[in-house]
């Protein structure tokens, strides 16, 4: 298992990760952090864990690497374990209304940038990685042209996590498998934000990654 103790994770994204941190009194959000740490907290009470939620909605990866500084490296105590959940805001901007002038993000920017990202945690926290696909679901706004734009981010994404041996939470599959046995509209509210459906699919699938995966860290 990737989990140590005392372990500080620390969960970075959008407004997916979010969850409405701000508004709860755990500061967790109503999201898939939530969902993973009241798991977590209940299975493992020796582990004396800490979690964090720094996800902010609107955030695109350039944003991420922008406030690394105040809301990763310079957070105390330090995390052990960062994890990573980016990109469907970058493709958003581009069809979302009003922003039609919104420029596309090559896919060799978006993993010179995740690069340099995950490059700043390991190197200057020595923390471990946990890594999740976006991905997006048939529901109005969202149409099959969003996903031209999306699946060469997400393979970046995936030679990401093979680049800095962290676990790959493979978000797009497991939502569009999970549309074989309830709609999409069971699983977003508009082929992006998760319901409590969803978010639960993505604390599982969380916590089933980090489960399995070796407790090591890349020097």
């Amino acid at each position: 298992m990737l989990l140590k103790r005392d372990d500080h994770v620390l969960f970075l994204g959008d407004s997916i990760t979010d969850g409405g941190r701000e508004d709860s009194a755990s500061g967790l959000g109503a999201g898939y952090v939530s969902l993973i740490a009241g798991r977590l907290f209940m299975d493992y009470p020796e582990m004396a864990l800490c979690i964090t939620n720094k996800g902010v909605a609107g955030n695109r990866l350039t944003d991420l690497v922008e406030r690394m500084g105040p809301d990763v490296l310079d957070v105390d105590p330090p995390p052990t374990i960062v994890s990573i959940l980016i990109g469907i805001s970058d493709v958003w901007a581009v069809f979302e209304d009003g922003q039609q002038d919104a420029e596309a993000v090559p896919v060799a920017k978006f993993y010179e940038d995740y690069t340099r990202l995950c490059q700043r945690v390991v190197e200057k926290l020595k923390a471990r990685l946990v890594v999740l696909e976006p991905f997006c679901l048939p529901v109005e706004p969202v149409t099959a042209e969003w996903h031209g734009e999306l699946d060469p981010k997400i393979q970046a994404v995936r030679q990401i996590a093979t680049d800095f041996g962290a676990p790959l939470v493979p978000l797009d599959g497991l939502f569009t498998a999970a549309c074989s046995y309830a709609v999409p509209e069971y699983w977003t509210e508009d082929g992006v934000h998760p319901t409590l459906a969803g978010h639960q699919l993505i604390a599982d699938a969380w916590l089933d990654a980090v489960r399995r995966a070796k407790g090591h860290r890349r020097d």
